[in-house]
């Protein structure tokens, strides 16, 4: 997702290219992450791809993956299970 941040900087836009995505995504971002706040990431990118689906963790930074592995694992079980 920081690179959506990236690419605002260079011009890219999420918006232009998003639509053009035919799969589901999933993105899992943690409520606290202060290095790519949701409101500038996540959130753009989940309301520009057709098929998003924004997981937000409470109290979890910018490393889910690393501060909730469990839950993270479930997300994408379910995710891919679907």
């Amino acid at each position: 997702m920081h690179g959506v941040k990236l690419g605002l900087a260079d011009g890219y836009s999420p918006e232009a290219v998003a639509p053009a995505l035919g799969v589901p995504v999933l993105m899992i971002s943690g409520r606290e992450d202060k290095v790519n706040p949701i409101a500038t990431n996540a959130a753009v990118l989940a309301k520009a791809v057709p098929h998003a689906r924004l997981d937000i963790l409470d109290g979890i930074g910018h490393l889910p993956e690393v501060e909730a592995p469990d839950v993270v694992n479930r997300l994408l079980l379910g995710f891919f299970a679907d």
